[in-house]
């Protein structure tokens, strides 16, 4: 019997100045998703005669519990016995931060470049040095979704020796994204739409599968 396809975290470039991609497997997959649809308020009252009229689309928030400990054979033994699972949790600690500021040297050209074009010579506003790395979060075949990490609860359960955790679990919310048309984000907007269509046939599916449904019992209660 072959091992269940573990979900993945993909961190990937959030600029071009930094080539960086991060795919980080889960040890253990979750074993249950929280998929919260928060719809957007609709129009109520006596003005409001078109309530069925759709505004803001719904936001998708997912909540799960993830397990990492350092007794797994797949993990290089020698890191794990000296560092634990610090590497792993530091790897999942990198998708919430920024990445980081760029060298001194880039960065000097960059605020030359600003200046140059804005013809101020003390520049207050420099050029911006951190940005948030874009995420997807891969759940099997049929979810590539493009996802801000609102939350990240680390609990260390267990600790070796030298105090280096050995097993924790980490409760994690994410928020799905939409990418807006004009976005340059092409990941996420490949992601977004790959995911959409799998829904959208998963759906005729579930209408395929209802046809054996006698329809002709609701017509006394709903007239066609």
């Amino acid at each position: 019997m072959k091992p269940a396809m573990p979900a993945v975290f993909v961190r990937y470039p959030a600029s071009a100045l930094r080539p960086e991609l991060l795919v980080l497997p889960f040890q253990f997959n979750p074993e249950q998703l929280t998929r919260t649809l928060e719809v957007p308020q609709r129009p109520a009252g006596v003005a409001a005669r078109e309530v069925s009229q759709a505004g803001d689309i719904p936001v998708e928030r997912i909540q799960m519990t993830i397990q990492v400990t350092a007794d797994d054979p797949r993990l290089n033994l020698a890191i794990s016995t000296i560092h634990g699972i610090a590497p792993q949790l530091a790897a999942l600690e990198a998708l919430v931060r920024p990445t980081g500021p760029l060298s001194d040297t880039l960065a000097k050209v960059l605020d030359e470049v600003g200046q140059a074009i804005s013809g101020v010579a003390d520049a207050t506003n420099p050029v911006p040095r951190e940005q948030y790395p874009g995420v997807l979060f891969v759940w099997g075949a049929q979810r590539a979704l493009p996802v801000l990490i609102d939350s990240m609860q680390i609990t260390e359960q267990q600790f070796d020796r030298a105090l280096s955790p050995i097993r924790a679990e980490i409760s994690i919310g994410l928020t799905v994204i939409v990418p807006d048309r004009c976005s340059n984000d092409l990941v996420a907007k490949g992601a977004s739409t790959f995911s959409e269509g799998r829904r959208e046939v998963l759906a005729a599916l579930a209408v395929a599968q209802s046809g054996a449904f006698d329809v002709s019992q609701l017509r006394d209660v709903v007239r066609f």
